[in-house]
């Protein structure tokens, strides 16, 4: 039954990734998409989960806590490197912090094989892959790249996200990307997170929005209810 259960949940993934791939996204794109969450805002929380000392505290909650603190130091590290002009900064300190957070874990392969083995791991993994599949088909699937399709209906909710990502790479305070000169002044944080990440990854926000920040909000989710 275990191996039944990698096996399913390698078929949503690649059925996953058969479609981005028919809808125009690059594969390439996902990939560093991937690692710039990692690098930008999962490992840097970790590390500052673990120099609170709540991963030794809250064992269960460490995974949420990383995404709250890597979401909050991302967001922050933006706000005042955007408004001062400090780019590189941004580009620069949070792989920085993600890799000192690996350094000081040690990890062996061992370590690695032994989490990936339990049966909690392996159920929330097929859960992440069934959910996945229902999204993609609900989706992904419906929104292409007109490029790619040739014609497409594109959900106007998720355009209007898009729009708001690409305004946080300009500048911060957004401007409204419906009027000139007029300070965007909406609830923003998602829009916001994904418009840092697209800006550090270098992968369009369109790609981002429709087709890799899905599964991993998912994941997130998961993670984050594993911890409850």
């Amino acid at each position: 039954f275990a191996k039944l259960k990698w096996v399913a949940a390698g078929a949503g993934v690649l059925f996953w990734l058969f479609v981005c791939k028919l809808c125009g996204a690059s594969l390439v794109d996902l990939l560093r998409f991937s690692l710039s969450v990692l690098f930008y805002l999962l490992f840097p929380g970790l590390f500052f989960v673990r120099l609170s000392g709540l991963e030794e505290r809250l064992p269960f909650f460490r995974i949420p806590l990383g995404i709250l603190y890597g979401t909050g130091f991302l967001a922050v590290l933006y706000c005042f490197c955007m408004r001062l002009g400090l780019l590189p900064v941004l580009y620069a300190v949070p792989p920085v912090l993600g890799i000192l957070y690996l350094w000081k874990q040690k990890l062996s392969r061992e370590r690695i094989r032994a989490a990936l083995c339990t049966g909690s791991f392996r159920t929330l993994l097929l859960v992440w892959a069934v959910c996945l599949v229902l999204c993609t088909c609900a989706l992904f699937a419906r929104n292409p790249h007109p490029m790619a399709a040739g014609t497409a209906t594109l959900n106007e909710d998720m355009l209007w996200n898009i729009g708001n990502a690409n305004a946080f790479q300009l500048q911060f305070p957004p401007e409204d990307i419906r009027f000139s000169e007029v300070r965007f002044a909406y609830h923003y944080l998602t829009e916001m997170i994904w418009g840092i990440l697209s800006l550090v990854s270098g992968v369009k926000a369109f790609d981002v929005f429709f087709y890799f920040a899905p599964p991993l909000f998912l994941a997130a989710l998961l993670a984050c209810l594993y911890g409850l």
